[in-house]
């Protein structure tokens, strides 16, 4: 079985390229006006994982909860919020912790899927038919 800290690693290489920091699991990239949030959630029993992915308005999010640029923002308090699976199949997914081909399957689907419904979100309009 993988450890959260080696996934953590596989997706910090996605991540890197795309300009997002991290703390702990969590992923930050800030854009004008906005900050992209992907956060890596392990079950309770520690063997399955599920991606939750957000963008946070900056002036909601500043307006809402007094947080700013300067700080992580959590995936619960974005704007527009999804989790990988629902990208991918229209429901909720957790994958196996122990299984190598689910792994590449979400590195993959964080770069071909997650990164552009982010950039896709990156005007109001887009947020509103999220929403």
């Amino acid at each position: 079985m993988m450890e959260k800290t080696e996934l953590i690693s596989k997706i910090d290489d996605v991540l890197e390229k795309h300009q997002f920091y991290r703390n702990k699991s969590l992923w930050n990239r800030e854009y004008p006006g906005f900050v992209d949030v992907i956060d890596l959630q392990i079950s309770k029993s520690k063997d399955m994982f599920t991606i939750n992915i957000g963008v946070s308005d900056e002036f909601v999010t500043r307006a809402c909860w007094g947080i700013s640029g300067a700080d992580m923002v959590e995936e619960s308090l974005c704007t527009v919020r999804v989790r990988l699976g629902k990208l991918l199949y229209g429901r909720d997914v957790w994958w196996n912790l122990a299984g190598s081909t689910g792994i590449e399957e979400v590195l993959s689907a964080i770069q071909d899927v997650a990164i552009p419904f982010l950039q896709l979100n990156h005007s109001i309009d887009h947020m509103i038919e999220t929403l």
